[in-house]
């Protein structure tokens, strides 16, 4: 997956495609009991030093039980993982958790 000036828009969207799949495939690493129809793909975008891909994935997380919340307020919260992929070797480079939504 080397960086060239001349991608064109198809050849960047199967690049970011692969770059989603190798985020998803270390996430389900790490995470072998969250379903895959738990996660969602929230945002793929180039880094900023045009080298990495950023790939947000979000899935819920149920709250803990120990918690003196009543029933109406034990919802799930939504969490967001950010994968930094190196584009020329698709490796993942880092996973962050992301605190907004």
């Amino acid at each position: 997956m080397p960086t060239t000036a001349s991608k064109t828009p198809l050849g960047e969207a199967q690049e970011a495609k692969h770059a989603y799949e190798k985020a998803w495939e270390y996430f389900h690493g790490l995470f072998p009991s969250i379903s895959s129809s738990d996660v969602e793909l929230e945002e793929v975008e180039q880094a900023p030093d045009g080298k990495h891909w950023l790939v947000t994935l979000s899935y819920q997380e149920m709250r803990k039980q120990g918690l003196e919340l009543p029933d109406f307020l034990r919802v799930p919260r939504q969490k967001f993982k950010t994968f930094k992929i190196n584009r020329s070797t698709g490796n993942v480079v880092s996973m962050k958790m992301r605190n907004d939504g």
